[in-house]
């Protein structure tokens, strides 16, 4: 049995990353082989600014990037710094609870919050703000910002709680997408955009409440998936809270009921997760590999691995006499 240490926190974003550390450096003929994960775990005493991690980003630089609930951290591999909004000062974060984080094809680091959009300026060390503002069109929509991503051609994607915008870095100005209804025109107003995905045909994949959508970049149509087929309305199937593509060009989310697999036939495969108590695992965050299965980070269940051949799962959680286990799961 090969033994692994990871160092980790209680998030399952976290989570995820230093899984991505170890996939890197192991590689099993079986995605389930029995490997024991080792997880040191970083806390407010190491230097975190919350013990509430919402998102991670590790950089180019190799820089480790933690969101929380109240400042953002990096890790340099030996200590903390931490950005926190200073009064007075619009050269600093706009808000302290960071909800997404994102590197762009030119190295600037994004960084979503519950109110306004921001950009870290390596040199200067300082951050510049977007903010939504209603009698500026070419600003953002909303400043709630939930999701983050890149296209082919360098534009910035940002979801948010009212609404999708683009950002053209050329011209400095966002672009707003509004639709009157959520199944035909896909995005209306006040539509919570939860996760953002470009993938590799420059289609940008939408996840909302209310179902995943397709965006053609290239010819502006949109397309419409519901996983419930039963009920597109208010489904715990049809929150997709992540999505990422493998190397076949399946599309996988993650939602409030486990992970599906989308198809380039356009068939859906659920793979169902379950908790302790034998009820629906959302899940928030998946990192695809190819020798190793997929790594699921889920909301109160811990941590999953799926062998996405056979359907098999294998699950992490916490275990509160093993120093070396997940800290913590949300209840």
């Amino acid at each position: 049995m090969r033994k692994i240490t990871l160092r980790s926190r209680i998030n399952f974003s976290l989570v995820i990353y230093f899984v991505l550390v170890f996939t890197k450096t192991c590689i099993a003929s079986n995605p389930l082989e029995q490997t024991t994960l080792l997880f040191e775990n970083f806390t407010i005493d190491d230097g975190l600014s919350q013990s509430s991690i919402t998102c991670i980003l590790q950089d180019r630089k190799g820089f480790l990037w933690i969101g929380s609930g109240n400042g953002l951290n990096r890790y340099d591999g030996r200590s903390f710094k931490v950005f926190y909004p200073q009064s007075g000062d619009s050269l600093s974060l706009s808000n302290s609870e960071i909800l997404k984080l994102f590197e762009d094809s030119e190295g600037y680091i994004w960084v979503g919050t519950a109110h306004g959009l921001n950009r870290f300026d390596w040199h200067m060390e300082s951050f510049r703000r977007f903010m939504a503002n209603p009698d500026d069109s070419t600003a953002l929509s909303d400043n709630f910002i939930q999701s983050l991503t890149e296209d082919k051609n360098g534009n910035i994607w940002i979801g948010t709680q009212n609404g999708l915008n683009c950002y053209d870095k050329t011209n400095d100005r966002f672009t707003r997408y509004f639709f009157q209804k959520i199944n035909t025109g896909v995005i209306g107003k006040r539509t919570t955009i939860l996760s953002l995905f470009c993938d590799d045909q420059n289609n940008l994949w939408i996840g909302t409440y209310h179902g995943l959508i397709k965006f053609n970049l290239n010819t502006k149509q949109f397309e419409n998936f519901y996983p419930d087929l039963h009920d597109t309305t208010n489904s715990e199937l049809n929150k997709i809270f992540v999505i990422d593509q493998d190397e076949d060009n399946n599309i996988w989310i993650g939602t409030g009921d486990g992970v599906f697999k989308l198809t380039p036939k356009k068939e859906f495969i659920h793979y169902p997760l379950k908790d302790k108590n034998m009820k629906a695992v959302t899940v928030f965050d998946l990192l695809i590999t190819s020798h190793s299965g997929i790594w699921i980070g889920s909301y109160g269940a811990g941590l999953f691995q799926l062998d996405p051949v056979t359907g098999e799962t294998k699950q992490w959680k916490n275990n509160p006499y093993e120093k070396s286990s997940l800290l913590y799961e949300f209840e």
